[in-house]
């Protein structure tokens, strides 16, 4: 079997079981070029305590499988990784492509390994209305932005889960959408990563980026970044070292969003022979009504007139 024959195989598969539906035109573990640079090929750059890592936290989508690719860093997940969902008690089976995670991992001879693997789904609960180009939804209040992900029908009152990034408090540009069981009404920002991050000397997180501070950073999903700032509302990867309240970008990736995939429409093709034209059919009018033909009053016969006799 072909290497191509075999690609479409898996293709065909990913599609059919919806695990393989990645927004905005998502890219493999490795983003471009030179991505193999640095600490273990993370990525990272490098320095005198390479060795002594410690620690790294990792917020984004995933964008594939095979342990899984987020932020463009493949990262191991051994059996009997610690995993949740929302909180609860999960397995390695719930990771798919689109769910964002926040993961903590070690770096053990140049491969990253989770030690831990949290997913997190933005929003939950019934659709509460689609807007005319059905590609934003609200659901439980927040807007939902499905620009890049494959069309699909949404109605209200479905219910849905919604796996994305939070562009501000109130938008989230989804990454995944699954249909649920009907379930209470519930929101889920990223929270403080600053404080997530504690204690880890690296990070690699996906956002939307906000306004430029006056001091020459910006702001991406709260977290301050020193670093030259890509375009306001861009979406990126920032990754760097941890130094107090901020991130000093070693590297920022700008992701494109792709617009929502609109079948082109095919040409008309040209026929091989000219085909004989339809018999052409001439429409008749329709005849007037007949109208019934007035009789003639009966002829009067002519009254003689009498004669008079002249008497003298």
């Amino acid at each position: 079997m072909t290497r191509h024959a075999l690609r479409t195989i898996v293709v065909l598969i990913a599609l059919c079981t919806g695990l393989a539906s990645p927004a905005f035109g998502e890219a493999p573990c490795v983003a471009s070029a030179g991505d193999e640079d640095g600490i273990g090929g993370t990525g990272f750059g490098g320095g005198d305590d390479d060795s002594g890592i410690g620690g790294t936290g990792i917020y984004g989508a995933i964008t594939g499988l095979g342990s899984i690719c987020v932020n463009g860093l493949h990262i191991a997940t051994p059996d009997g990784v610690a995993v949740t969902r929302d909180g609860e008690p999960a397995t390695a089976g719930d990771l798919a492509v689109g769910r964002v995670v926040w993961v903590s991992a070690t770096l053990e001879d140049d491969q990253l390994v989770a030690t831990s693997v949290a997913i997190e789904t933005a929003v939950r609960g019934a659709v509460d209305a689609v807007f005319p180009d059905a590609r934003r939804l609200i659901v439980a209040g927040i807007g939902v932005d499905l620009t890049g992900l494959p069309p699909e029908r949404f109605a209200v009152g479905d219910p849905i889960a919604v796996s994305g990034l939070w562009r501000d408090d109130v938008r989230v540009a989804a990454t995944r959408i699954d249909r649920i069981d009907p379930a209470p009404d519930r929101v889920q920002r990223p929270g403080d990563l600053l404080r997530r991050a504690a204690g880890k000397r690296w990070v690699s997180i996906e956002g939307f980026v906000g306004k430029a501070a006056r001091d020459g950073r910006f702001v991406v999903l709260g977290v301050p970044v020193e670093g030259r700032a890509p375009e306001a509302g861009a979406r990126v990867w920032v990754r760097g070292r941890l130094t107090g309240d901020r991130i000093a970008s070693e590297r920022i990736d700008t992701r494109p969003e792709t617009a929502p995939r609109v079948p082109p429409r095919a040409a008309p093709r040209k026929p091989t022979s000219r085909p004989d034209p339809p018999p052409r059919r001439i429409e008749r009018p329709e005849r007037p009504p007949t109208i019934d033909r007035i009789d003639r009053p009966p002829k009067i016969d002519r009254v003689e007139k009498p004669t008079i006799q002249q008497t003298r």
